[in-house]
């Protein structure tokens, strides 16, 4: 069976929390965490077999948030290039010579 991680706070979801599935990026998220969706309402749709609209904060932002960026500058004889990208709320910087 597939694996998937909560955007929010990167923890597997498993088939037994309550979880929702974002509109626009289809990644999972834990009720619990920060979806603005209480647990009645979740409950009720999963009762009545009624799907829940949701879009989690990344995808609900009207700008977009970027997945990378690169920049390169010129030191006199040495070039650097700094790499920034973000993986869900993680965010990576590499820097090469």
């Amino acid at each position: 069976m597939e694996e998937f991680n909560c955007i929010f706070c990167a923890q597997i979801v498993t088939s037994r929390q309550e979880a929702l599935l974002c509109n626009g990026c289809d990644r999972w998220q834990h009720r619990r965490c920060h979806t603005g969706v209480d647990r009645a309402t979740y409950r009720q749709a999963v009762r009545t077999g009624q799907d829940i609209s949701w879009s989690c904060l990344y995808c609900k932002d009207e700008t977009p948030v970027p997945i990378a960026a690169s920049s390169m500058i010129n030191a006199g004889k040495q070039f650097f290039v700094f790499s920034i990208f973000s993986l869900s709320q993680n965010i990576f910087v590499d820097f090469f010579m």
